[in-house]
């Protein structure tokens, strides 16, 4: 059955068996069967997708396993909701209430479709080695992780909802669902701002990556990746971030470039942005200090502190109003200081720098905490070039 006709019968059945008192009521709880009854049907394709691929493969994400056991429970508690629905159970504020978590949960699991249908095979199996692989880094990527995050907790504010029964209880029930619905913008969970996809064909130096994550594991650590220009420092930096977010998921990974003045400080807006610190928008602000202290702030969390491409020197003294050195002033006339100053050394976090100058990276860190990357070794290259175009011979 197609969508339109789906939704039609449920407004038909609404119509004629609803029990509600006035029709605003009425409006109300059937936005809220029509939502329940359209993602009901797109919760159907996309188990649909997921049962078809992991019937062919066992090495499956567990993430999107769960999503296969947790989406059959969703629709069932959904399926009781609008059953109430239909006999008006439901007052008008309570309606309104869950469809908004309900359209939440819809988007969620739309973009989850829509990822879902960029990497899994329609038919066949000629490409499932392929798509596997694609699922894999698909599952670490952190819109999914988000949305996966967002159904979750909306399936257990929908649970929690069957779980309350007495009438009196509706002021209770709005509070509660207002406070998990919907993360608050002010306090979003843990994720990452590495603005470049993981690479499936990564290939392990021996115990370089090892050896880096070693050392960014210890607190108020500073580590910085030292080599030509080409040899893998950013991959590195890239890989080491998504094995961080996904081995420590409360940890925050940030990443700043610093290739030029304007994308430094423009990096570290997105930061701000992107973490939700009180103020941000302000134009008047010193982000910097923002950044800093907040990374300071123990209820931050664990982060892990990118700076990549840092080439410069000057460039980390010329952070400041227009980019002009020593000039400006952030709130309150506080005078700017020199980027390396906003670069806390914390117990809550980690910072590591990728550079192709030893003399720039020992302004940042200690000479025992330099990584060198060396050109790929032979076996390593050819490893590499065989991932990405297949077998030789």
């Amino acid at each position: 059955m197609s969508g339109r006709p789906f939704v039609c019968a449920v407004y038909v059945n609404l119509y004629v068996g609803i029990h509600v008192t006035n029709m605003a009521e009425a409006a109300a709880v059937i936005g809220l069967a029509a939502s329940i009854a359209s993602l009901i049907e797109l919760t159907a394709k996309v188990l649909s997708r997921l049962h078809d691929f992991t019937s062919k493969s066992s090495e499956v994400p567990e993430s999107f396993r769960s999503l296969s056991t947790r989406l059959p429970l969703l629709t069932a508690t959904l399926q009781h909701i609008q059953s109430q629905a239909e006999d008006g159970r439901f007052p008008d504020d309570i309606s309104k209430t869950l469809k908004t978590v309900v359209d939440d949960t819809s988007k969620q699991v739309s973009d989850i479709q829509i990822s879902l249908s960029k990497v899994l095979p329609l038919d066949g199996t000629s490409k499932l080695v392929w798509a596997l692989k694609a699922l894999k880094s698909l599952a670490k990527e952190d819109k999914v992780e988000r949305a996966l995050e967002k159904i979750y907790r909306n399936n257990d504010i929908l649970v929690l909802h069957q779980t309350t029964r007495h009438v009196d209880t509706g002021d209770r029930i709005l509070e509660a669902l207002s406070k998990l619905s919907v993360a608050s913008p002010t306090q979003p969970c843990p994720s990452s701002t590495i603005p470049f996809g993981r690479d499936p064909d990564f290939v392990d130096r021996g115990a370089t990556l090892e050896q880096l994550h070693r050392k960014c594991a210890l607190p108020a650590s500073r580590t910085a990746l030292v080599g030509l220009g080409g040899v893998g420092k950013s991959q590195l930096a890239i890989e080491l971030g998504y094995r961080t977010r996904e081995q420590s998921p409360e940890t925050w990974v940030l990443w700043i470039h610093t290739g030029s003045k304007a994308r430094l400080e423009q990096s570290f807006w997105d930061v701000a942005d992107y973490v939700k610190i009180p103020g941000w928008q302000d134009p008047k602000a010193n982000v910097f200090r923002f950044v800093h202290d907040w990374l300071r702030d123990g209820k931050s969390g664990r982060w892990l502190l990118i700076l990549d491409n840092v080439e410069s020197t000057d460039l980390l003294s010329e952070v400041g109003d227009a980019g002009q050195r020593g000039q400006g002033t952030g709130v309150d006339g506080e005078p700017w200081q020199p980027m390396s100053a906003y670069l806390p050394q914390s117990s809550n976090g980690s910072i590591l720098v990728t550079s192709r100058s030893q003399a720039v990276a020992l302004t940042l860190v200690e000479e025992k905490d330099i990584v060198a990357v060396q050109p790929m070794a032979p076996a390593h290259a050819l490893l590499l070039f065989e991932k990405k175009l297949g077998p030789l011979g």
